[in-house]
């Protein structure tokens, strides 16, 4: 699956061992969890398999992720709920922060790390890394301008029998499906990719 849809940026630049490397330990965790036999075959492969989310540097945190972060999620009954501990450490134990002064937007976990500091494409993107490094899928969802007032935002969508969100080291009391941005999220207007909310997959699906 990852060398039929690999991109070709990876097929000249990524060594067949660190490919290898990584379905061993994306097979490890879905092993070790209590969710990991139940994940439905396609969402493994396009939402924890996959070794990157979108077009950062391809500086694999899996291994370390998962040494670090299986103890703490390992008798959690759901992915979700695993993603939850996962959002409300991962940042604090790494020091790292939202702030636009960064690198560039689509930083690797180890340069956002590195610096201290990401926007939430980078936050995002240190997340997704974070929770398939334990099993659970996890991708990208973002928007390139909110409807009638600009801006744009990434944020995390996982996999809990359907897709539900969470903003990266934005952890909500409330849980999944609650962020400061659902008000100007449920303005996007599906027609026009401008103001449409996309999620990232591995697959391509033309858009």
């Amino acid at each position: 699956y990852l060398v039929q849809y690999l991109p070709i940026r990876d097929l000249k630049e990524m060594s067949p061992d660190a490919l290898a490397a990584n379905v061993t330990l994306a097979n490890q965790a879905r092993a070790e969890v209590p969710w990991g036999p139940g994940l439905p075959e396609e969402i493994f492969l396009d939402a924890v398999l996959p070794h990157a989310s979108v077009t950062e540097p391809r500086e694999s945190m899996r291994a370390e992720f998962h040494d670090r972060y299986l103890p703490l999620v390992k008798d959690c009954k759901t992915p979700g709920e695993a993603a939850l501990r996962l959002n409300r450490e991962l940042f604090q134990d790494y020091k790292v922060s939202y702030n636009p002064r960064r690198l560039r937007p689509d930083q690797s976990s180890r340069e956002s790390i590195k610096q201290g500091v990401a926007t939430c494409t980078g936050l995002s993107i240190m997340l997704v890394e974070a929770c398939r490094a334990v099993g659970v899928p996890a991708r990208l969802a973002g928007i390139r301008s909110w409807p009638g007032r600009g801006g744009n935002h990434t944020w995390v969508e996982i996999w809990d029998d359907g897709w539900r969100f969470v903003g990266a080291a934005e952890p909500d009391p409330a849980g999944l499906d609650h962020a400061w941005f659902v008000a100007d999220a449920s303005k996007a207007i599906k027609d026009q990719p401008r103001n449409a909310i996309f999620a990232v997959t591995y697959k391509p699906t033309g858009d």
